[in-house]
């Protein structure tokens, strides 16, 4: 049966994302898993790839085009198959895009055929329109079978309800030329419209900020010791062959050590539940070339070797400064840890990453005077970190004891090499 590539739901809580470039054209031959093309999401680039081995038969989306989650957008033949079976696969998918069973041409279930645009033989066509492209229409009070569809079989998507809708904006938008930013507003500025990541990013924080009740706490750490012990690894490490070890990495280490030790703060809210961990996923915050912010998650660091959680952290922090990063690796994860200390700042209070209960923030490492147990004052390398929690998961005292134990880890770093 032909293969139908659709639109997917690679980011929690997407419900589009735009076809960015094809790689492919019709008629090429592709293998199962080949990249047919790069998709950009809400967060990151993906590679859109092939379900099968075949031949490209169409390509059912422009580059540059916004395609809501589960619609059909390439359309692969595998050996033996026709055009028949082609047009066969692309009716029934247009029929159970919405969840339904596929119907007959000639007995279509109610709701299935909401409007007819025009008529043949007495008989009225099927107007087919993606979910969100119906509601759109409902708010711009526009009848379905007045739309001219651009998607697959001539179904309705939603850039062709906002075309109905204003069709001079269109043209003018057609016909001006693209300086990339929109009219002026006035005299001294300039509109620019928002990136899918920065209106995604607009809409994490201010839900953050609106629903969860933040709480903070902030210590200094003297890190000496690992300063010390990152000079030595990475010694090793230019010997070996391995990748460098950083601060950050050294303090994801010990945040991954904290979470295992307090294991009650190893969790995320569900609205009606917690979820509970046994291994300590945490995301961290890479800015991107294109001025937004990605926050792919590290798997199981309290069982990674420190060369082995380096080499992660690299791979992950390259591909998402380019932006290209899978969807799956922006997923999962109970914690975050952020660090603006390149920048010089001391310290600051980072917003909890939802559904996360917290996350921590690192400031720029300072040289500062310190009175030692014996009296004397000493010169130290210290670190201002705060944690910033979710009071509806974590109480005070248990992030007391989490930062306690992070403190414990990169005052100590050879406890965690144990």
């Amino acid at each position: 049966m032909p293969q139908i590539v659709t639109m997917p739901s690679v980011v929690a809580d997407s419900s589009e994302a735009t076809l960015h470039v094809w790689h492919v054209a019709p008629g090429d031959q592709v293998s199962a898993g080949a990249p047919l093309g790069e998709i950009e999401t809400e967060k990151a680039v993906i590679e859109l790839t092939s379900p099968a081995a075949g031949t490209v038969a169409r390509l059912l989306a422009e580059a540059g085009a916004s395609v809501p989650v589960g619609e059909p957008v390439a359309v692969v033949l595998e050996a033996g198959e026709t055009e028949a079976d082609l047009d066969a696969a692309l009716d029934v998918s247009a029929q159970t895009s919405r969840g339904k069973e596929p119907v007959s041409a000639s007995h279509p279930e109610p709701g299935d055929v909401p409007e007819s645009r025009s008529e043949t033989e007495g008989t009225p066509a099927r107007t087919f329109i993606s979910p969100l492209a119906r509601r759109r229409a409902k708010e711009l009070g526009l009848a379905p079978e007045s739309i001219a569809g651009s998607g697959p079989g001539g179904r309705i998507v939603r850039a062709d309800v906002e075309r109905a809708a204003d069709p001079v904006h269109e043209l003018q938008a057609a016909e001006a030329p693209d300086h990339g930013t929109l009219p002026e507003t006035g005299p001294s500025g300039r509109r620019e419209p928002l990136t899918p990541m920065r209106r995604a990013i607009a809409n994490r924080v201010t839900t953050s900020k609106s629903t969860i009740p933040h709480f903070y706490l902030a210590t200094d750490l003297q890190v000496d010791e690992l300063l010390r012990l990152r000079s030595e690894l990475n010694t090793s490490q230019e010997t070996l062959g391995g990748a460098r070890i950083t601060v950050n990495d050294l303090l994801l280490k010990a945040l991954g050590h904290a979470l295992r030790e307090v294991p009650e703060a190893n969790t995320i809210w569900n609205g009606d539940a917690i979820t509970r961990f046994d291994h300590a996923d945490v995301a961290i915050a890479v800015a991107t070339s294109g001025g937004g912010l990605l926050t792919p998650v590290v798997k199981g660091v309290e069982t990674l070797s420190l060369g082995a959680l380096a080499a992660r952290t690299q791979e992950l922090k390259s591909r998402a400064e380019q932006g290209r990063i899978t969807g799956d690796e922006l997923e999962g994860g109970s914690f975050s840890l952020t660090n603006l200390g390149m920048y010089g700042i001391r310290e600051f209070y980072a917003i909890v990453n939802p559904p996360h209960s917290g996350i921590l923030a690192a400031g720029s490492t300072r040289r500062v005077p310190v009175i030692t147990d014996t009296g004397e004052v000493s010169s130290r390398s210290v670190m201002t970190v705060t944690l910033s929690a979710d009071h509806r998961i974590i109480d005070g005292a248990v992030a007391a004891r989490l930062l306690n134990t992070v403190q414990r880890c990169v005052e100590h770093p050879l406890s965690m090499l144990i």
